[in-house]
């Protein structure tokens, strides 16, 4: 019997070379706003975060490099963006709430601090509509039978996803407040053809 998977999602992780104590010094300094929902969040009031902090330039470089590896290495031929980023601040107890990123190709989020004990991360959940109505019981969840996936980080982290993939925190089990940034991507330049054609100009 063969069984393959098809129409994949996809997240990657990988590592950022960078002072990570001093990014995290800069965020805890900068003004935050209540996410507009429930779970008292916070984010910064900065969405162009990248371009204010001391070592923002860096950082927005090392994220690209690894963005454009990704890209590459998924298979897709484009150049990309980075359009909007901020800071995220959950404090202890607290985790987020499921959403997505409109109007953007790719979402990534980098982790200045954490260790896998504090059990850091992101919580995706499938958008799929095939099993959820039907509550199957599950001897082995795996890629082809799950709705959720969790993916635990450490400090140095990078998460690149699609930005319409369904995403929240985890929970922040640690006594300290959680930081990270989160970005939105877009293509750069031009993608389809005839009727579909597109060019993205840089923003």
């Amino acid at each position: 019997m063969i069984i393959q998977p098809i129409f994949s999602n996809f997240f990657c992780k990988t590592k950022i070379d960078i002072d990570h104590l001093s990014i995290l010094k800069e965020l805890e300094k900068v003004k935050y706003k209540p996410v507009e929902d429930e779970t008292k969040t916070y984010m910064s009031k900065n969405i162009k975060l990248l371009n204010t902090l001391i070592k923002g330039k860096q950082l927005k470089k090392s994220i690209n490099d690894q963005v454009a590896k990704a890209i590459k290495e998924i298979g897709y031929n484009v150049k990309h963006q980075l359009v909007n980023s901020w800071s995220t601040k959950t404090p202890p107890h607290i985790q987020g709430q499921y959403h997505l990123h409109n109007n953007f190709w790719l979402s990534a989020v980098y982790y200045p601090h954490g260790n896998l004990s504090d059990n850091y991360g992101i919580q995706f959940k499938s958008n799929r509509t095939d099993f959820t109505n039907f509550d199957i019981p599950i001897n082995n969840y795996n890629i082809l039978n799950s709705t959720t996936w969790e993916v635990n980080v450490e400090k140095g982290d990078l998460l690149i996803f699609p930005a319409l993939l369904t995403h929240k925190i985890k929970k922040n089990i640690s006594t300290q407040d959680r930081y990270s940034i989160a970005i939105n991507l877009l293509p750069l330049g031009k993608i389809g053809t005839s009727d579909g054609y597109m060019e993205y100009k840089k923003i």
